[in-house]
């Protein structure tokens, strides 16, 4: 999952499909439309080059920030409560 590998410092290369775009930019890693072959090589070969030009502390806190305890946590909570 591209959260983790973001989590971990790891820059990723995802798809355009529901959901990574929401929170992938080029400070995280390459964003692909599906089916594209050519720039699904392309970003490969590119983050074999240069996936050590991102930051793995920013990647951290960004994903931290967003999708952290501090976060998720109450909310999470909030609906345990009105479900019980």
């Amino acid at each position: 999952m591209c959260t983790e590998a973001l989590s971990s410092g790891i820059p990723v290369v995802s798809t355009i499909c529901g959901g990574p775009e929401e929170y992938i930019n080029n400070d995280m890693g390459i964003l692909i439309e599906p089916g594209n072959h050519k720039d699904l090589v392309d970003a490969m070969l590119y983050m074999l080059d240069n996936a050590t030009k991102y930051d793995p502390g920013k990647m951290h806190k960004y994903i931290e920030d967003r999708f952290g305890y501090d976060q998720v946590g109450p909310k999470l909570y909030n609906i345990y409560l009105s479900v019980i």
